[in-house]
């Protein structure tokens, strides 16, 4: 079923995930060390985003795209990480077209399912109510056939509530089941 559902940023809630699907972050450019999320799956992948970054491979330049696979150590099949370049530039614009990149990316890799954060939302970059109406833009044209679990705090989870239930009922779409945090 298509929708939206939320998750804490914790590491047993996206072990939690259903097997198979996508997980996507964002990344700045020179931002270290890696914050969120992102510190997250690294612990469990043992540095190995902490290694691409040192070496290089991932630099957080505006429209990189990184693919890694999971394995058995996440539930997800993949994670797919989408440079966002200077902080200092995200604007709507370049918000709206990271997470079109990220949902093409997922579909063109077959995955229907996506756990992911929202770009500039670990860092505190990005506001948590024009976080959730950009997405939902986006969210709109590309992927509403998708299942989308954003990974946010509880009190984001609670400001974002609202526009994703005004978006829910605009395109009816039945509320997901209440999830613990």
């Amino acid at each position: 079923m298509s929708g939206i559902s939320f998750i804490p940023p914790r590491l047993e809630r996206l072990d939690d995930q259903p097997p198979g699907g996508l997980l996507g972050m964002f990344r700045f450019e020179r931002r270290n060390p890696l914050v969120g999320v992102a510190s997250l799956v690294d612990w469990r992948l043992l540095g190995h985003l902490s290694k691409l970054v040192i070496e290089g491979f991932l630099t957080g330049a505006d429209g990189e795209s990184v693919l890694v696979p999971l394995g058995a150590r996440m539930p997800h099949d993949h994670l797919v990480i989408q440079g966002l370049g200077d902080p200092d530039t995200l604007t709507r614009r370049s918000f709206e077209g990271a997470i079109g990149r990220l949902l093409s990316c997922a579909a063109s890799l077959g995955h229907r399912d996506i756990t992911l954060t929202l770009p500039g939302r670990p860092e505190g970059a990005y506001e948590t109510s024009d976080a959730v109406e950009h997405f939902l833009s986006v969210y709109d044209r590309i992927g509403k056939d998708m299942p989308i679990t954003i990974i946010e705090t509880p009190g984001a989870q609670k400001a974002m509530l609202p526009a994703v239930e005004r978006w829910r009922l605009k395109n009816s779409v039945p509320p997901e089941p209440a999830a613990g945090s």
